[in-house]
């Protein structure tokens, strides 16, 4: 069996995560892997966001920044 079938065979849900930082450098890998694949009628319509955990000492509001994707 080829190289390909035998990765997408071992794919695997991970729903159970570490706690552990993730390199920027990796982030970037996979998403640039996953603009490369393959989708219905090349539209690649895709999305992502990168959610970092923060931790704030302070116990006062939070103030949120906004942006607008629209301009």
């Amino acid at each position: 069996m080829n190289d390909t079938l035998n990765v997408l065979k071992q794919h695997r849900s991970i729903r159970r995560f570490s706690g552990q930082p993730v390199e920027q450098t990796l982030v970037q890998d996979i998403v640039r892997c996953g603009q490369h694949a393959a989708s219905s009628s090349h539209i690649q319509a895709c999305c992502s966001i990168q959610i970092k955990l923060v931790t704030f000492s302070s116990p006062g509001p939070l103030k949120l920044a906004h942006r607008d994707f629209q301009k």
